[in-house]
C-alpha cells in the first residue's frame, strides 16, 4: 500500500499556490496603511470611520464576521457543558441526541459496522453533512466500507469530546460558503484554545439493566435458548485526556496541546432478554427463529438439469438437516434455526488514542501564522456469528465414504446420480467449532494544517492556509471459510494405502476430509483448513489550498445611506483534491470467503479549482419598526476535474424589527459532486435484496408470484414453483460506481423568528421552518424494489437488470443468480419541519439561578421518490424495511439545570421520541406491500429521563449522573420488519437507548 506521506504533501502542485498567496499577501501587508483590524481576522468599523471599537466574531455559515453572532440560517449550539453533562466518551452520541440528528455509523451500530463514527443531519445521509472543525473540513474517512458508500464521510472519532468547546449546527446547504457536500447543512466543531495551564480529565462508566421481560424470556427458554434474566451490568468504558498550554513571547503567541485514551467494552445482544434470539412475528406476539446455515447441516438437493428434488412432497423449502443417528430428517425452520441474533453487538468494544496541537504567533501586526495537528489511532472489533457454508452449490461423491446409506439415497438415488457420480447439494451449515468471525478495524487520521491570516489596513484582513487530511484504514478479517478449501474438504475418496478417507485433490496442501454428514465429526484439523484469514488496507487523502479576503467598506462609503454600518464582503480561491485507494488481499478479490461476496480494489482522485465570494449588506438601521435590517449574498463557482462546472449560492435577509423581535429567512442552493467511492468503485456481487416473491413461500411471506408475473424476471415453466428462498433472506446484487453521476443537488428553504422579550429577562425563543429538497440523488435502486418492479410492469428498465441462475431460477445461489443494481442519479428526497428552541434562566436570590433549554423538532415531512415517474412515498411518522429507522413526527430534549450558590449543580434532562408506525401500514404502493403484524405494526412514544450533579471544589469539578434512570429498553420488533445500520438484534440501536441504564462519573483537575 502506498500510503500518503508528509513528502506527497509538500510535494504537490497546490503548495505553490498557498506559497504565492501568502507572498502576496504579506507583501500588501507591508504596504497597506495601519487600519483598525484585528490580526484574529475581525475587524472594527463604524460608518463614520470613528476609533469605536466593536469586537466582531466568526458564526458558522459566513466568513464575513458580525458584531451581534447574527445568522439568517438557524444555528443549533451545543456547549461543552452538554458533553459535561450528558457523560458521554462519544461525540456522536452528543449529536445523536439532538432530534435534528439521526442515528449514523457510531459505537452502536449493529448491521455493517465499520468502526467509524459519522453525522446524519436530518436523515439525509452522512455524505450530505459536512463537518467542520474550527471552520475547516474534517476530511473524509474510511476507504473500506463501500456497502452503500456511507463510509467515505468524516469520521468524528478523531474529535475528543473533553476537548470540545462548543458545537454549532447549521441547517440547510451552506455550499457556497464551504463547498460540496453541505446539502443537509453543516456541523462544525469548535476546540477549546489559547489554553494556559494543566488540565487532566477523566471519565468512565457502564450500562446497567435488568432483565425482567418475563413474556421473551419464556419464548427464549422454550427454543432451548440461554435467556439472561434479573441484573446485569457491563459496556464499561473511560477516557483520559491530558490539556496543557501555555503562552509564548508575552502573550504574542500560545500553543495548547491534548494527549487523550478512550477504552470501551462491548456488551452482546445476548446479555439483553430482548436481544438473546432473533424475534419473527407469529400472532399474537412473536416466536425465535434464526438463520437456515445451521449446526448440523441443511441440505437442498438438485437433479442434473439444475431443478430442486423433493425428498418431503409437504416441503416446499426441500430442505434436511441431520436428525438422531446421522440420518436425514424434514429441517423446522421455526425449531432448528440458527440463532445468530446471541453474537450480535449492542456496543463494540474498541480503544482509540488522539493527540493533537493548536499553535499561533503574532510575527507582527500583520501576520499571524497559526498551526494545527491532529492525530487519532482507532481499533474496533466487530463480531459476528460463525462463518460457514451459505447456500453454495456443492460436488459432493456418491461414493464419499463419510455418506451414509440414508445420505447417498437421498443426495443421490433420488435425484437420478449413479454411485459414481456426484451430487449437487445447496449446503448450509454453520462453521461453529471455528468460532467467531471478527472484523479487527483499524483507522489511524491525521489533519495537519498551516497558514497565516491578518490586518491588510484599511479594514482588510487576510487569511491563507494549506490543509493535508488522511485517513489509514485496516482491516484484519478471521473466522472466515474459504470456499475453495471447502469445496476440497467434501471432495472425499478413500486412500487407496491406509483406507481412511483423504481429500480427492492431492494437489490441495493441507487438504483434510470436511465430515459434515455425521453430528461431531468435524475435526479441528479440518476447521484450520477450511478458514481463511483475509485484510484490506487503504487510505483517503484530502489536500486543501485556500486564500480568502474580509473586508468592511463603510470607511470608501459603501453603505446604505439608513444603515449605519457599511457593507462587508469576503472572497477568496480554493483547491481541494480528495484521493481514495483500497487494496484487498487475494481472499478478498477472489470471493472464496464466506457467502461469495467479492470485493475490489479502489484506486481514484478527483480535484476542483472553486472562486467563491459573499456580501452582507445592512440597509435600514434604527427605524421605526426596523431596528436593522441586513442582506446577505453568497455565490461559489466550481469547476471539477469530473463533474465539469457547479454553481452555488445564497440569499438571506435577516430583520430585527424591535429589540424583542427578529425575523430571518434564507434560500440556498447547494451541491454534492459524486465522490471517488460512488464514481470508480468497480462493479461486484454481494448481498443486496432481502426477497424472491417467486421462490417458495417468500421470505418475507408474500405469496408466490404469478407465473406471467414470475416469467417478466426470467423464470422458467420448469422452475416455476420449484425455486428455493433464501433462510436467511438475502439475496445477490451488483453494485458498484458509475463514472457518469452526476452532481446531486438541494434546495433549501428556511424562514424563522426568534424572540428575546425585553420584559422577561433572560429568555430567548426561536421557531424555523425548513424545507430541503435534494435532486438527482445518487443511489442504488435497491433489488428488492428493482424486482417487485418488474413483476408489477413488466419493464424491461427493470427486468433487464434481473440475471437468475440457470436451471435453479435462484436469486442467491453462487454468483450465477443476481440483480444488477449499480449507482445511479434517481429521484428526490424532500424533507421540511419546523424547530423549536428556547432558553431561560431565573436567578434564584440566595439559591443560585435555575436554567431552562429546550429543542424540538416538528418532522412535516419526509417525501422520497427512488425512480422519475415511479411514485413518491412519505415516511414521516413511519419505520421499516423501506423507510428505514423510526422517523417520528416529534422529538424534544428538555433539560433544567439548578446551580446552587454552593458550588453544585444538579440537571436534569428529558428525551422524547415519538410515536411511529411501520411502513407497510401506509397506503402508499411503494410501502404497503408485505404482510402487517399487529405486533410491530406501532411503535409508542417512548421517553428517556437523565440525571447529573456536578460538583466544584478549588481546582476539581466533580460529576456523576445517570442517563435513562428509569432503565427503559428498546422496543424489540420482528426480523425483517426494519433496515438500517441501527437495526438487527431486534432493535433499532441507534435510536432508542439499546444497553438500558448508563451510570458514569468523572473528575477534571486544573493545575
Amino acid at each position: 500500500m502506498n500510503t500518503p506521506t508528509l513528502k506527497s504533501f509538500f510535494g504537490s502542485r497546490v503548495l505553490l499556490g498557498v506559497v504565492m498567496a501568502f507572498a502576496a499577501a504579506h507583501a500588501a501587508a507591508q504596504t497597506a496603511p495601519a487600519g483598525t483590524g484585528s490580526a484574529s481576522g475581525s475587524s472594527d468599523s463604524s460608518a463614520s470611520g470613528a476609533d469605536t471599537t466593536v469586537q466582531e466574531v466568526l458564526v458558522t455559515g459566513s466568513r464575513i464576521a458580525s458584531p451581534n453572532q447574527k445568522s439568517v440560517s438557524p444555528i443549533t449550539t451545543l456547549s461543552s457543558q452538554d458533553v459535561v453533562l450528558q457523560g458521554t466518551t462519544h461525540i456522536e452520541d452528543l449529536l445523536n441526541s439532538l432530534p435534528q440528528f439521526s442515528g449514523a455509523q457510531s459505537s452502536t451500530s449493529l448491521v455493517g459496522a465499520t468502526g467509524t463514527a459519522t453525522a446524519d443531519l436530518r436523515n439525509l445521509g452522512a455524505n450530505r453533512t459536512l463537518v467542520l472543525v474550527d471552520g475547516y473540513r474534517l476530511a473524509p474517512g474510511d476507504p473500506g466500507s463501500a456497502s452503500g458508500f456511507l463510509g467515505y464521510a468524516p469520521d468524528l472519532n478523531l474529535i475528543p469530546a473533553p476537548l470540545v468547546d462548543r458545537v454549532e449546527v447549521v441547517t440547510g446547504g451552506a455550499s457556497a460558503v464551504y463547498g460540496s457536500d453541505a446539502l443537509a447543512g453543516v456541523v462544525n466543531f469548535i476546540m477549546r484554545k489559547n489554553f494556559e495551564g494543566f488540565e487532566l480529565i477523566v471519565n468512565g462508566g457502564g450500562y446497567e439493566h435488568d432483565n425482567n421481560d418475563t413474556g421473551i424470556e419464556a419464548l427464549e427458554r422454550a427454543h432451548g435458548y440461554v435467556s439472561p434474566s434479573g441484573e446485569t451490568s457491563g459496556g464499561f468504558g473511560g477516557d483520559v485526556t491530558a490539556l496543557f498550554g501555555t503562552n509564548l513571547m508575552d502573550g504574542k503567541g500560545n500553543i495548547t496541546a491534548y494527549l487523550s485514551y478512550r477504552h470501551q467494552n462491548g456488551i452482546t445482544a445476548a446479555e439483553r432478554d430482548y436481544g438473546a434470539c432473533q424475534l419473527v412475528e407469529a400472532a399474537p406476539s412473536y416466536t425465535c427463529a434464526g438463520s437456515g446455515t445451521t449446526d448440523p447441516a441443511q441440505f437442498q438437493i438438485y437433479n442434473a438439469s439444475g431443478a430442486p428434488v423433493n425428498i418431503y412432497p409437504t416441503s416446499p423449502k426441500n430442505a434436511l438437516t441431520l436428525g438422531p443417528g446421522n440420518t436425514l430428517e424434514q429441517f423446522n425452520a421455526l425449531t432448528e434455526a440458527y440463532n445468530y441474533n446471541q453474537f450480535g453487538m449492542l456496543i463494540q468494544p474498541s480503544q482509540r488514542v488522539t493527540g493533537g496541537a493548536i499553535a499561533d504567533y503574532q510575527i507582527n501586526s500583520s501576520i499571524d501564522a497559526y498551526a494545527r495537528f491532529m492525530y487519532m489511532d482507532n481499533q474496533d472489533q466487530v463480531y459476528d456469528s460463525p462463518g460457514g457454508i451459505f447456500g453454495q452449490i456443492e460436488s459432493v461423491p456418491c461414493s464419499n465414504p463419510l455418506l451414509s446409506a440414508s445420505e447417498v439415497a437421498d443426495f443421490c438415488t433420488a435425484a437420478g446420480v449413479g454411485p459414481t457420480g456426484d451430487a449437487s447439494l445447496s449446503i448450509l451449515r454453520r462453521d461453529v467449532e471455528g468460532g467467531l468471525r471478527i472484523n479487527d478495524y483499524r483507522h489511524t487520521d491525521y489533519l495537519s494544517i498551516i497558514g497565516a491570516k491578518g490586518n491588510l489596513g484599511s479594514n482588510w484582513n487576510y487569511d491563507t492556509y494549506f490543509q493535508y487530511g488522511t485517513a489509514v484504514y485496516q482491516n484484519n478479517f478471521v473466522g472466515d471459510t474459504s470456499l475453495s478449501n471447502t469445496a476440497n474438504a467434501l471432495d472425499v475418496i478413500t486412500s487407496p494405502t491406509t483406507g481412511q478417507p483423504v481429500c480427492a485433490n492431492s494437489a490441495a496442501i493441507g487438504c483434510v476430509p470436511y465430515n459434515i454428514f455425521s453430528i461431531g465429526g468435524v475435526t479441528p484439523a479440518a476447521v484450520a483448513y477450511i478458514q481463511e484469514p483475509a485484510i484490506q488496507t487503504g487510505y483517503t487523502e484530502e489536500q486543501i489550498a485556500s486564500g480568502s479576503v474580509t473586508g468592511q467598506l463603510g470607511s470608501y462609503g459603501i453603505k446604505s445611506p439608513l444603515a449605519d454600518e457599511g457593507v462587508g464582503v469576503a472572497f477568496g480561491s480554493d483547491y481541494r483534491r480528495e484521493t481514495v485507494v483500497l487494496n484487498n488481499d487475494e481472499a478478498f478479490l477472489s470471493g472464496d470467503l464466506g457467502d461469495g461476496t467479492t470485493s475490489v480494489n479502489e484506486d481514484g482522485s478527483y480535484d476542483v479549482y472553486e472562486l467563491f465570494s459573499e456580501l452582507r449588506a445592512p440597509l435600514i438601521s434604527n427605524k421605526p419598526l426596523i431596528q436593522s435590517l441586513e442582506l446577505e449574498l453568497g455565490y461559489r463557482f466550481s469547476h471539477y476535474n469530473t463533474a465539469g462546472v457547479t454553481n452555488t449560492y445564497k440569499f438571506g435577509v435577516d430583520w430585527q424589527t424591535t429589540p424583542d423581535v427578529r425575523l430571518r429567512a434564507s434560500f440556498n442552493r447547494a451541491i454534492r459532486v459524486p465522490n471517488v467511492l460512488e464514481l470508480f468503485t468497480p462493479e461486484s456481487i454481494g448481498i443486496d435484496g432481502t426477497s424472491d416473491p417467486c421462490a417458495n413461500a417468500g421470505s418475507t411471506g408474500r405469496p408466490i408470484d404469478s407465473f406471467a408475473q414470475c416469467a417478466r424476471s426470467g423464470v422458467t415453466a420448469a422452475e416455476y414453483g420449484n425455486i428455493n428462498s433464501n433462510p436467511g433472506a438475502q439475496y445477490n446484487g451488483e453494485q458498484g460506481g458509475n463514472p457518469d453521476l452526476r452532481p446531486e443537488t438541494a434546495l433549501t428553504t428556511t424562514a424563522g423568528v426568534v424572540l428575546t422579550p425585553t420584559d422577561v429577562p433572560h429568555l430567548t425563543f426561536s421557531l424555523d421552518y425548513y424545507n430541503i429538497k435534494v435532486i438527482d440523488t445518487i443511489q442504488h435502486i435497491g433489488a428488492d424494489l428493482i424486482l417487485d418492479s418488474c413483476l408489477s410492469t413488466g419493464d424491461p428498465l427493470y427486468c433487464d437488470q434481473i440475471h437468475r441462475a440457470p436451471g435453479s431460477g435462484s436469486l442467491f445461489l453462487g454468483k450465477t443468480g443476481y440483480i444488477t443494481d449499480t449507482l445511479i442519479n434517481a429521484g428526490y428526497i424532500q424533507t421540511a419541519g419546523v424547530d423549536l428552541e428556547g432558553n431561560y434562566r431565573v436567578p434564584l436570590p440566595r439559591f443560585g439561578t435555575l436554567s431552562f433549554n429546550f429543542n424540538g423538532t416538528r418532522l412535516a415531512e419526509y417525501v422520497v421518490e427512488p425512480l422519475p415517474g415511479l411514485g413518491d412515498y412519505d415516511c414521516d411518522g413511519r419505520y421499516g424495511i423501506v423507510c428505514g429507522q423510526p422517523l417520528p413526527k416529534w422529538r424534544h430534549k428538555f433539560r433544567a439545570t439548578w446551580e446552587t450558590p454552593w458550588e453544585v449543580s444538579l440537571s436534569a434532562q428529558w428525551r422524547y421520541l415519538g410515536a411511529v408506525s411501520v411502513d407497510a401500514s401506509s397506503s402508499s404502493p411503494l410501502l404497503s406491500s408485505g404482510t402487517v403484524y399487529p405486533v410491530d405494526s406501532h411503535i409508542a412514544a417512548y421517553s428517556y429521563l437523565d440525571f447529573t450533579a456536578l460538583w466544584h471544589l478549588k481546582n476539581y469539578d466533580f460529576r456523576v449522573g445517570v442517563n435513562n434512570v428509569l432503565d427503559k429498553g428498546p422496543p424489540p420488533l420482528g426480523a425483517g420488519v426494519g433496515s438500517g445500520p441501527g437495526y438487527a438484534s431486534s432493535i433499532y440501536g441507534s435510536v432508542y437507548d439499546a444497553m438500558g441504564r448508563y451510570i458514569f462519573a468523572g473528575i477534571t483537575a486544573n493545575f
